[in-house]
């Protein structure tokens, strides 16, 4: 047997897709470790204090795919909120946030490797069909029985392609952030 059909559960359950909003908000935040271009601007007047440790900072974002392709925006939710300096985000994402105040406004394109991880042609295996549902179509996700998720790339009558990559992954991301606050630490 091959070692990698080995690592794959005996069976798999269907899992409805994710909101992948949510995902990659969550992701994109705070797995980018470095910044390759950061650019603020002013939407408005700069006012209130500057983002610094221990500061509680809430924003409006939109990740882009290098093709500026909008792939999750805090227009369709809640702002997005965060302390700044306490590992919530990586801290490269947090250095480019590092001066700004409230009405700021940023461009920070994260490289593929920092973002999502280059795409790993290791991660794409050809499993036999019996491990999957009857149902089994391109395109469904499935979480194995250790919490990874894999997309079916391609089948046929005997195998079944999976891809454990993200799906962004070998994609660099832009992120667009405008500061709506800063507060300072309750003391």
């Amino acid at each position: 047997m091959d070692r990698r059909e080995s690592e794959t559960p005996a069976s798999m359950t269907s899992r409805p897709k994710r909101p992948t909003s949510t995902i990659l908000a969550l992701c994109a935040l705070a797995l980018a470790p470095g910044l390759q271009s950061c650019a603020h601007q002013h939407k408005q007047e700069p006012a209130g204090p500057a983002i610094d440790a221990g500061m509680r900072v809430t924003m409006e974002y939109t990740i882009r795919g290098a093709d500026e392709t909008v792939l999750r925006t805090t227009a369709d939710d809640a702002p997005f909120s965060y302390v700044h300096g306490r590992g919530e985000l990586r801290p490269s994402l947090e250095r480019g946030l590092t001066g700004m105040r409230r009405g700021e406004t940023a461009r920070v394109r994260v490289a593929a490797g920092e973002a999502f991880g280059l795409h790993n042609a290791a991660k794409v295996v050809t499993l036999p069909r019996t491990r999957f549902p009857p149902d089994v179509a391109v395109g469904a996700e499935y979480e194995d029985q250790i919490g990874r998720m894999l997309r079916v790339i391609e089948l046929d009558q005997e195998s079944v392609t999976v891809d454990w990559n993200h799906p962004l992954a070998g994609q660099d991301l832009i992120v667009e952030v405008l500061i709506l606050d800063v507060q300072k630490p309750n003391p």
